[in-house]
């Protein structure tokens, strides 16, 4: 099977994960994150936005940096405590580069799966040159 690709340009504005574009849950008292897997074509910096009311805005994000490399890695981003997440928006570089999401999931700080991303949950907006999907990444 071929394997696709997306291809970023210049200071990438993101990718929101779709369903239903607002995916809401109610943090308990354990911590939760957001597991992306994902191959980049460069080092960067990777953030996402937890939209919790108040939009999308840096005090409800988390970041990461991405190393450059064929082969995906699983990235952990802290999801805000004690909010509902109404949406939320993942920006997978800030510059020029190629990025492949095999799969994203929202999980425990003991790795219990709640809610598991699919590459038709995934929707692409703002400055791609170029996108692509399958049935096992985006």
């Amino acid at each position: 099977m071929k394997t696709r690709r997306v291809i970023l340009p210049a200071f990438v504005s993101g990718i929101i994960f779709a369903a239903g574009c607002f995916f809401l849950y109610l943090n308990g008292p354990e911590l939760l994150y957001l597991d992306v897997r994902l191959a980049s074509s460069v080092a960067s910096t990777a953030q996402v936005f937890f939209d919790v009311g108040r939009g999308q805005n840096e005090q409800d994000s988390d970041y990461t940096p991405v190393v450059a490399s064929t082969y995906p890695r699983t990235y952990r981003f802290r999801v805000p405590p004690g909010q509902d997440v109404r949406g939320l928006r993942f920006d997978a570089l800030t510059g020029p580069g190629e990025v492949r999401i095999l799969s994203a999931a929202i999980v425990t700080g003991s790795d219990n799966v709640l809610y598991q991303f699919y590459p038709g949950d995934f929707e692409p907006r703002y400055q791609f040159a170029k996108t692509a999907r399958d049935a096992k990444s985006v």
